[in-house]
């Protein structure tokens, strides 16, 4: 049985086809006397669709004689809203049937097949899916879409070499640069080779996707990443730097890498200089933290200078430092630290979420007896006030 939201959506839509087709097709009133409504006729399958009974509305729409254009156009109509409905099989049912007929034009069978396409795309039937938007691209038909939709296929089964022989059409197609898309389909090529244990293959795909698209962060990071395991320190150091000038966001994943194969390469200056040239606006606190780690190791305390980045440059890098600082015996040290942590403890509280609605999952600032996202009813509750406190000390 159809809910009421697809008998209220589908009922204007009954009543629309209903009235025009009855104009249309043979055995309306305009054609002369008849004694009922014809049950091999469209306007039956909406009907008995209207009256909560989907599948003789498919047997309706299936035994139509009378294969007009505006039946073509309501069998396809029908199918979307069963496939959007989620009920594939009653869509696959019109598709494939309306597909059969032999007096399709040639646009039609293109608009047919293409619906069939998106409803084996819907229920997972990808081979089947990618066949037929393989063929009607070749068609010409709907080539962008087609060629997108088989794109997404190669991407959900990780074919790599498979999506990127079709972004280079799509590409040429569109007229619009899919290089950076392409460079990180090599990178994900170069990454399975890599855990593959077949490291002369993941670092000439790494350098492919560099060759496709010299800005990506990703190929470098991946490149560093591979020259480093090879003690490539120079290629390594180069590849990471320039992740940091093309991708600032990405400073946590480099910061420390970057460190090691200078102090590694026995090039610590270089990582020193590096730092004193970052603008002010990418300082993080991993570097605070790798900073700190300098400072101790040449024998000088780094609790100061941790406390002052905590307090200039907040981050839970850092803190998670000055929580593992012995406690210091200098009472200012000794506020300081106190300090850090009420303010740390005060923004955790701060944003900590208090509510959750046990149906959805949501979690919103305040108490909600009717639940925004799920609209059920008395679901909304506080979270339990249990803080989780590791035992063991941190690494």
């Amino acid at each position: 049985m159809l809910d009421s939201t697809l008998g209220g959506l589908l009922f204007p839509l009954g009543v629309a086809l209903g009235w025009y087709l009855a104009r249309r097709l043979p055995g309306s009133r305009s054609a002369g006397p008849q004694s009922g409504p014809d049950t091999h006729s469209p306007i039956a399958g909406i009907s008995t669709l209207v009256h909560d009974d989907p599948d003789q509305a498919v047997a309706a729409l299936l035994n139509t004689e009378h294969l007009t254009e505006e039946a073509v156009e309501l069998h396809l109509t029908m199918g979307g809203l069963f496939r959007r409905r989620g009920q594939v099989d009653r869509a696959l049912r019109v598709h494939e049937a309306l597909l059969s007929r032999t007096t399709l034009t040639q646009a039609q069978r293109n608009r047919t097949e293409y619906e069939l396409a998106e409803d084996y795309l819907k229920a997972g039937v990808f081979d089947r899916a990618e066949q037929i938007y393989s063929s009607l691209a070749d068609r010409g038909f709907k080539l962008l879409a087609c060629l997108e939709a088989v794109i997404s296929i190669h991407e959900s089964s990780h074919d790599w070499p498979g999506a990127i022989a079709v972004s280079r059409r799509l590409e040429a197609a569109s007229g619009n640069s899919r290089r950076s898309i392409t460079a990180q389909y090599q990178c994900e090529m170069s990454e399975e080779a890599r855990r593959a244990k077949n490291d002369d293959e993941a670092l000439v795909q790494a350098r492919r996707a560099l060759s496709t698209d010299n800005t990506s962060a990703r190929a470098h990071l991946v490149v560093g990443r591979l020259a480093q395991a090879r003690s490539d320190w120079s290629e390594a150091t180069t590849a990471y730097a320039k992740v940091a000038e093309l991708e600032p966001k990405l400073m946590p994943e480099i910061v420390r890498p970057l460190w090691e194969c200078c102090r590694d390469w026995g090039r610590p200056e270089y990582f020193v200089h590096w730092m004193e040239d970052l603008p002010e606006d990418q300082r993080i606190g991993i570097i605070d933290v790798v900073r700190a780690e300098l400072l101790n190791e040449t024998g000088m305390d780094p609790s100061g200078f941790l406390l002052e980045a905590f307090e200039s440059r907040p981050s839970w890098s850092v803190l998670e430092q000055v929580t593992r600082l012995e406690t210091p015996e200098n009472p200012e040290l000794l506020g300081r630290v106190s300090g850090a942590m009420r303010s740390a403890l005060k923004t955790l509280s701060s944003e900590r979420q208090k509510y959750q609605c046990q149906s959805c999952g949501m979690k919103p600032a305040q108490l909600f007896w009717h639940c925004p996202s799920c609209k059920q009813w008395g679901t909304v509750f506080p979270l339990e006030d249990r803080l989780q406190v590791r035992n063991s000390p941190l690494p």
